[in-house]
């Protein structure tokens, strides 16, 4: 007896690779569809990204002269406290201002405004890198503080622009 190989190749059955294609479509439109449309939607309704930034408001404080040569400012009360990184320091003596520089935790920022340079220091008291109660910024000069100089000490938030903690304080007060 004598066997003959197969002359042409094996073949499935057509309806079968037809339900194959049904099944994964179906898995497709029923599991996957679902998922990436809700993504989308909440894409849509919570933002592209990060959470979103409160802007502080409502900051209060008080300026005191220390010495002849030092103001401090310290912060009363704020909203919603600011990180150190978020926030610009701006101070005027006499209606005449430098530009404001960002707050740096624990060092030392440098004004000169009218021929006289200023040194502002930040003390963050409660390490939390925020601007909030209790931390104070002190403000020294070389020269002595004149008896008739208006000081104006302004924080802003940077991602909006907004003044959030603003003092005037009159030497000679």
């Amino acid at each position: 007896m004598t066997y003959r190989a197969p002359t042409q190749p094996y073949q499935t059955s057509k309806s079968s690779d037809n339900g194959m294609k049904i099944l994964v479509i179906v898995i497709i439109v029923v599991l996957i569809l679902p998922i990436i449309l809700a993504g989308v939607l909440y894409i849509m309704v919570m933002g592209f990204g990060g959470s979103p930034t409160l802007t502080p408001s409502n900051g209060s404080g008080y300026v005191m002269m220390m010495d002849s040569e030092t103001i401090r400012m310290e912060v009363l009360t704020m909203n919603n406290p600011p990180t150190c990184v978020d926030c610009e320091f701006e101070m005027s003596v006499n209606g005449f201002s430098a530009e404001p520089q960002q707050i740096l935790g624990q060092s030392i920022n440098t004004y000169y405004i009218q021929g006289v340079f200023y040194d502002v220091f930040f003390s963050d008291m409660n390490d939390n890198y925020k601007i909030d109660e209790g931390d104070f910024f002190i403000i020294t000069s070389l020269l002595d503080i004149g008896h008739h100089d208006v000081f104006e000490l302004e924080i802003i938030f940077s991602p909006t622009g907004d003044v959030i903690l603003s003092t005037l304080w009159e030497s000679g007060q």
